[in-house]
């Protein structure tokens, strides 16, 4: 492997790469020196993000998690150009509070659409024959550890990520057999604009105490989540599939 690089010349398709998580795992993946296919609804912002990165070979493509029948194409685009696949990081995603009095049922179907229908259609596509490298394929979800510990008024996105994580552990038990591998990550509060905008909500001191009561390991940064993304990427995990890793800041309990 040249320049002792992970992830040399592996095509690897990052949704929601223009902030937060996913630019910072396509920063990561570019210095290990996979060539990334960047997804988002902006290709102005897709374009920005791809002049980052390290190296050449990166692309911009549109992703609206809004129409699932453009999945499809915007793979099939990545696979011509820059060759079959060997990973898939979906970290694309939204947040809502939704206390039950004030639930509203557009924003829960947004929230089951972007976190959980698009991987789905992202998944099913990328691993077509022909769309992935053999005994290479690694599938990676951002999920969240409120999957497993659910906070107030955070019912309708903690449901989403649960039925992520269970389709990936549903997933990995599958596809196994094909060399496909699926995991997802579950950080606690990571210091993104998601964040931001529940600190907003809920103001900054109640934040602040949530975190501090538990998670004293501190804020989760974006690249702490990206150096486990591609750790589930790597051959290092070559033998690691069905699992959802969760990265808590020493939280117990959120």
């Amino acid at each position: 492997m040249s320049n002792g690089r992970v992830l040399e010349d592996r095509v690897i398709i990052v949704t929601g790469a223009s902030s937060g998580i996913g630019r910072a795992v396509a920063l990561k993946l570019a210095e290990e020196g996979a060539r990334v296919a960047c997804c988002g609804r902006d290709v102005g912002k897709m374009r920005a993000v791809c002049a980052e990165l390290h190296g050449s070979g990166h692309f911009p493509y549109v992703f609206d998690g809004n129409d699932l029948s453009g999945v499809e194409e915007m793979i099939k685009a990545a696979v011509r150009e820059m060759g079959r696949l060997s990973g898939l990081v979906h970290s694309a995603g939204v947040s809502f509070l939704s206390p039950l009095r004030d639930t509203h049922y557009g924003e829960a179907e947004e929230m089951f659409r972007i976190n959980y229908f698009v991987f789905l259609a992202l998944a099913k596509i990328a691993c077509r024959k022909g769309n992935f490298v053999p005994r290479k394929m690694s599938i990676v979800g951002i999920s969240s550890i409120s999957a497993f510990s659910t906070p107030p008024g955070m019912a309708v996105y903690a449901a989403s990520k649960a039925a992520l994580n269970a389709s990936i552990v549903s997933y990995a038990r599958e596809l196994a057999p094909r060399g496909i591998r699926f995991n997802s990550v579950c950080p606690a509060y990571v210091d993104t604009r998601m964040t931001e905008s529940l600190i907003s909500t809920i103001g900054e001191t109640e934040f602040r105490s949530r975190v501090e009561k538990s998670m004293p390991l501190g804020l989760i940064e974006p690249n702490e989540v990206a150096d486990s993304v591609l750790f589930l990427l790597s051959d290092a995990s070559r033998k690691i599939t069905g699992a959802n890793i969760k990265i808590g800041g020493g939280a117990v309990d959120i």
